[in-house]
């Protein structure tokens, strides 16, 4: 069984960098590009761990992070920012 890893971030080179990373170690890998994807994926597969950008176009990362830990409690979650 492969892990999952959901990958949600704005910058599509960079989830496409990282994406390409995780396939090639034999995971699974989601992505979502922006808020509206996030909360589609959320009623799809629950990923083992997601990569969860603070700043995105429609949404606020903790506002995104408090949905995703009701919905997918056991999923394990970090917030990466390109912002100081």
């Amino acid at each position: 069984m492969k892990h999952t890893i959901l990958l949600v971030d704005d910058q599509e080179d960079f989830r496409h960098l990282l994406s390409e990373n995780f396939r090639a170690r034999g995971y699974e890998v989601l992505e979502a590009g922006d808020g509206a994807s996030l909360k589609a994926a959320l009623d799809g597969p629950q990923p083992e761990v997601a990569l969860l950008d603070l700043r995105l176009p429609d949404a606020d990362g903790l506002d995104l992070l408090s949905m995703m830990k009701r919905q997918w409690p056991d999923t394990e979650v970090i917030v990466l920012t390109g912002y100081a």
